[in-house]
């Protein structure tokens, strides 16, 4: 499939979840990606769910995040430079959603990409090789290109990976990881 085909069969595919579905899913997504990988010490990268686009919801990453001993950093897209940004997580107060619906910190701590340990990522859909397909803007593949070699990619998706993205360019990073809801992907 092509990522416009993509686009258009997996928005498509999400807006037939229920609420109940996706908030089931994404709690069994999300205690797979905490009891697979080991957070202490580390800085994560967590996007939070468009409520509108039905993604998974990652906002219990925000309340557990003492006690698993890491920083969570979350990303602003700067629309006017089509780049991405990070702000450490302080509390609740920080967010507000933005024009586009994303949810975002609007102050905070800098974060820079050098300092992300892992990257949780969205997506609409992604491939057996580990590329993706967001929403065609871009703004993760930047950033991914700028983060540490040994930075983690972790994508979270409701449903398994097809077999080939047919027109991924060299600009796309591809994920390390992909968690659905019953499997792990590694690539």
């Amino acid at each position: 499939m092509t990522k416009a085909e993509c686009r258009k069969q997996y928005t498509e595919k999400r807006k037939q979840l229920s609420a109940v579905e996706i908030e089931h899913q994404s709690n069994t997504i999300l205690d797979t990606l905490l009891n697979t990988f080991d957070f202490n010490g580390k800085t994560i990268s967590v996007f939070l769910p468009i409520q509108a686009k039905r993604e998974v919801n990652t906002y219990p990453i925000l309340d557990k995040h003492n006690s698993l001993n890491c920083r969570i950093a979350l990303p602003v897209a700067d629309f006017q430079t089509n780049s991405m940004f990070h702000y450490l997580y302080e509390h609740s107060g920080q967010l507000v959603i933005n024009e586009y619906g994303i949810p975002e910190p609007v102050a905070g701590t800098p974060v820079a990409a050098e300092e992300i340990d892992i990257v949780i990522v969205p997506l609409l859909c992604f491939d057996k090789k580990g590329y993706r397909v967001g929403y065609g803007k871009g703004f993760y593949d930047r950033f991914l290109s700028t983060c540490r070699p040994d930075c983690l990619f972790i994508g979270l998706s409701f449903f398994d990976g097809i077999d080939e993205i047919e027109d991924c360019s060299p600009d796309d990073v591809p994920l390390h990881v992909c968690i659905t809801n019953d499997t792990v992907y590694s690539f």
